[in-house]
């Protein structure tokens, strides 16, 4: 019998698998298949799903069959313990597909188990090292006809070749894997099939196999202008030799390419041409499109799905994470239009950091890090077949095309509109070369000596000598507005009623414009060339032209998609109102949850500039405006910027003190509430202590007690003052005759929440039953998600209180209403489930309770910085994973719930003091007692000191101590 270390050295699928997870297998060193990754896996379906997936069509797969269970044939060849014969059935069919087909769909197989089973790379060169050397010191390797794996073996290790360390790895594996299935039936002649020499190296196997499937995956979910197909070779004029040397700053691998030069020089057109390049060269496996807009934060949060609901801060490094993902090939990045400054924008500069290839179209003239390619005016021969292309009548006075061309130093984009012009006009050459010099084009829009156009001078004089009608101009001022992409007729007709009747009009119409130059066209559409867009911007119109179009924005979006390019039109318009901007922050509201990045800053300098040169005779109306401006910053968790605003509003105290209606304000200061920042927390008081009203001006001091009573609750933290303010509020409201009003409602379910945090749970219950009422009797719907939300706290009083039965009824009416709704995945739902399990806590069911818990956290960890709630879902799942004996998790959970309670509440607050009490528990369930015992002697001080002794924080972390010491005498 052969011994088990013989067994090691012999080349069978059974011992790839050991190498591959075993723990110590030949040497001390950890598996490279991570132990997680691999629970539950078996040696025969882990062949069974790796063969299945990498043999290619055409082989008889029923040897990897698992439908009828565990096939005898498949786990004969598993447990070989040498080289024997592959039986002759299985034999014909594997023999049939024995070529570089195999092999690369075996290695692309294997690259996906590997990512899918978490690999450690370096644990993987080490284990295929010595698993080599062991083979090549039994003889496994010496015999002649193995010969050619062990050179193929070395050749895909070999560290200096420039394929990623995944595909190599993958490649090993492959050949490995390959030569223990057919045993010692792999032929000379299959053997050379699957062989590389010098001429068929690893890097060209490597191209060969990102390009053998097909196109590139596309990462991007948004349409770029630099998606369209590229012109014709007949078509494309001039720049062969740039194209050629911009191949070299890719080749390699971390090319950086930036295309400058002027507006309309032909910068997105030469970026497509290389990119067919590049596609055809199979570099790449992965391609990113962005369209620029605002800044680098918006284009990429519409451009990729996954940073929806991420902060501002966050969505840069996400997005760096996509595009350096490891997927088995090399990423490209292409940005269109980048027309800012890293001054201007300052996530610019951090481009030059990425993992990844990038290419970009600018006017800027060079970026840190990359390689400038500036593109200049076409040369009069080119220049000249571009513009007889376009109008082949025009070659019959080619001076006359040749002295336009000069005219404008060879601009692409001037000579495309030019014969444009002269085909659909029916223009001979000479006469445009005449309307030209009338126009004084020369003198108006070159300066010769620094050979520089000013561009949209051309545009606009080309534009007039047009002729456009009506109709056309008006589809171009909106197209103008419009996000820079591709669109059809029918999608366009969505904004453009106010243009064409009807889509047939509307395709007549952009039809012309193309055939004119001033729109382009492609298979997906037509769209307008930025510059063109910047030109017809120029001359200034604003929303009374489009009253169809501004009805639709004031009733917001159908779908996200809508609202989004109405914001951007909105945004575009040149000539700017209060009116609009509010359209716009109305539609921001709608995808508050989905924050469209800078826009809360862009709306609120808009205001501002408006406010500084217009009559202010809205002021309320800009009041409305400002305050939803700070919202915003607050959903995007951006405190910093919400300061830097609250300073200005301050020093220029017009808006805060010229309003008659103060609610907005109130609305504003109360959302900075939130943050944890002890500066704006002196702010917000500075802006109270300015707007307070006159002592007899009941009405306005009804609305500052309650706003102040929140602003002392969530920023200092203090719910007794807080509730001391309110109820100087509600004596207020009872004096004016308003016990039954919505603002009584909304002041009993502040107070509510004061008492809660009091502990005063019966109170608080009773006056959460009085605001529900109210609600009611007002005619609202007990449907509602503000009913809702109502009734999740109020259950919450109930279960406090110990009247579990009536808590129980709440939270099944709450859950049935979410899931109706389809609203199960929002956060409010969160702290629903929340509730739910500190309810089932309670009761003892301590797995229902994980259950709830974790769905609470799975919804918050999607909402990213929004989830405001998440430090106190995190503690309480803490607990609860400590009930199940989760310790270690929950000893990490606990971890990052202090962390989180100390940024939201400062380090001194009562709700820190109780999440320290749960990590200390946590720390003691995990054998670390002494610690636990430190941390909790530390909290209770905190806690007795901010809540009181009476306070169920206080009591709770009490039990937990005496819960440590018992731990410690055991």
């Amino acid at each position: 019998m052969e011994s088990k270390a013989a067994n090691e050295h012999v080349l069978t699928l059974k011992n790839i698998y050991r190498m591959l997870t075993k723990f110590d297998y030949m040497n001390h060193s950890y598996p490279p298949l991570s132990p997680m990754a691999m629970k539950g896996q078996t040696l025969v379906r882990f062949w069974r799903e790796l063969f299945t997936l990498g043999l290619p069509e055409g082989i008889d797969l029923s040897l990897f069959d698992s439908e009828s269970g565990r096939s005898r044939s498949l786990t004969k060849v598993l447990n070989r313990t040498g080289t024997e014969r592959l039986a002759d059935k299985w034999f014909m069919s594997l023999s049939a597909s024995s070529g570089e087909e195999l092999l690369l769909s075996m290695t692309r197989a294997w690259q996906d188990t590997l990512t899918g089973h978490d690999y450690n790379s370096g644990a993987l060169n080490v284990r295929l090292n010595s698993f080599l050397e062991a083979l090549s010191a039994s003889g496994e390797l010496g015999r002649e006809e193995n010969e050619n794996l062990f050179l193929n073996l070395r050749i895909s290790l070999d560290e200096s070749a420039g394929a990623p360390t995944l595909f190599r790895h993958a490649l090993a594996l492959s050949l490995l894997s390959v030569f223990a299935l057919y045993g010692n039936r792999l032929k000379d002649t299959m053997l050379d099939r699957i062989r590389m020499t010098a001429d068929r190296g690893m890097n060209d196997l490597y191209r060969r196999s990102l390009h053998s499937d097909a196109e590139a995956q596309v990462i991007s979910r948004r349409d770029c202008l630099l998606c369209v197909q590229p012109l014709a070779q007949d078509r494309y004029f001039g720049n062969d030799a740039a194209l050629e040397s911009s191949m070299d700053v890719f080749v390699g691998g971390g090319g950086k390419l930036l295309i400058c030069g002027l507006g309309g020089i032909g910068k997105t057109e030469f970026a497509r041409q290389l990119l067919q390049r590049l596609r055809a060269s199979g570099l790449y496996r992965r391609i990113a499109f962005v369209q620029y807009e605002t800044d680098l934060n918006t284009s990429f949060a519409l451009a990729f799905d996954a940073l929806d609901g991420l902060s501002v801060s966050q969505r840069i490094e996400k997005t760096r994470d996509i595009l350096e993902k490891n997927d088995g090939g090399r990423t490209l990045l292409l940005i269109d239009n980048l027309d800012n400054s890293p001054a201007d924008d300052s996530d610019i500069a951090k481009l030059s950091t990425f993992g990844c290839d990038i290419m970009i179209t600018s006017r800027l003239t060079e970026l840190e890090g990359f390689v400038s390619l500036k593109l200049e005016g076409l040369d009069m021969k080119d220049a000249a077949g571009l513009f007889m292309t376009i109008d082949p009548d025009a070659s019959r006075q080619p001076e006359d095309v040749r002295g336009i061309c000069e005219l404008v130093y060879g601009h692409p984009l001037a000579i495309t509109l030019f014969a444009n012009l002269c085909k659909v006009r029916f223009w001979p050459a000479d006469r445009l070369l005449d309307r030209l010099m009338q126009s004084g084009i020369r003198e108006l829009s070159f300066i010769r000596q620094a050979v520089s156009v000013s561009v949209p001078n051309v545009l606009t004089e080309t534009f007039d000598m047009s002729h456009l009608s009506s109709q056309q101009g008006k589809l171009l001022r909106l197209m103008s507005i419009l996000p820079l992409i591709y669109r059809k007729p029918d999608h366009l007709s969505l904004y453009a009623q106010d243009v064409c009747h009807n889509t047939d009009d509307l395709t007549d119409t952009c039809c012309i414009l193309s055939d004119l130059g001033w729109l382009m066209r492609s298979n997906d559409g037509f769209a307008i060339h930025p510059l063109i867009a910047q030109m017809i911007r120029l001359k200034k119109f604003g929303s009374e032209e489009f009253p169809l179009l501004w009805e639709m924005i004031r009733q917001a979006g159908q779908t996200q998609e809508h609202t989004r390019e109405l914001i951007s039109m909105v945004l575009n318009l040149p000539k700017l109102n209060l009116e609009n901007i509010r359209a716009a922050i109305l539609l921001e509201k709608r995808i508050a949850f989905i924050p469209y990045l800078r826009l809360p800053d862009r709306l609120y300098e808009l205001t501002e500039n408006f406010l500084k040169t217009e009559p202010h005779e809205a002021c309320d109306e800009a009041d409305f405006i400002v305050a939803q401006c700070y919202r915003a910053l607050v959903v995007a968790g951006d405190a910093d910027a919400f300061r830097q605003r609250l300073r200005s509003l301050i020093s220029d105290q017009r808006l805060l003190l010229s309003a008659s209606d103060k609610s907005n304000i109130y609305s504003l200061l109360e959302n900075g509430a939130s943050f944890a920042d002890e500066e704006l927390k002196s702010l917000i008081g500075e802006a109270f202590e300015i707007i307070k009203p006159a002592q007899d001006d009941t009405e306005r001091m009804i609305s500052h007690l309650i706003s102040l009573g929140e602003y002392q609750r969530n920023a200092l933290h203090d719910p007794q003052r807080a509730l001391d303010t309110l109820d100087k509020a509600e004596s207020l409201l009872q004096r004016e005759g308003e016990e039954k009003t919505q603002r009584c409602s909304n002041l009993f379910y502040r107070q509510a929440c004061c008492l809660l945090d009091l502990s005063r749970n019966a109170q608080a219950a009773a006056r959460l039953e009085a605001c529900i009422g109210i609600m009611l009797e007002s005619g609202a719907r007990n449907d509602s998600v503000n009913m809702m939300s109502t009734r999740n706290t109020y259950a919450l009083a109930l279960m406090r209180s110990g009247e579990n039965h009536k808590a129980i009824e709440q939270f099944r009416m709450l859950n049935r209403f979410y899931r109706e709704q389809k609203r199960d995945d929002q956060m409010p739902y969160a702290a629903l489930q929340n509730n739910i399990a500190l309810l089932l806590y309670d009761m003892g069911m301590y797995k229902e309770a994980e259950s709830c818990i974790r769905t609470a956290l799975r919804i918050d960890r999607r909402h990213g910085e929004q989830a405001r709630n998440l430090p106190v879902h995190l503690r309480n799942a803490a607990l609860i994973l400590t009930r199940v004996n989760k310790h270690a998790e929950a000893l990490k959970t606990a971890q990052e719930a202090l962390n989180k309670h100390e940024k939201l509440y400062g380090r001194d607050s009562g709700q820190t003091g109780y999440a320290a009490a749960v990590l200390a528990l946590t720390l003691a369930h995990n054998g670390k007692t002494p610690e636990a015992l430190a941390m909790i002697d530390s909290a209770l001080p905190v806690l007795r000191d901010k809540l009181g002794e009476d306070h169920q924080f206080t009591k709770k972390a009490l039990e937990y101590r005496a819960e440590i010491k018992a731990l410690v005498k055991a």
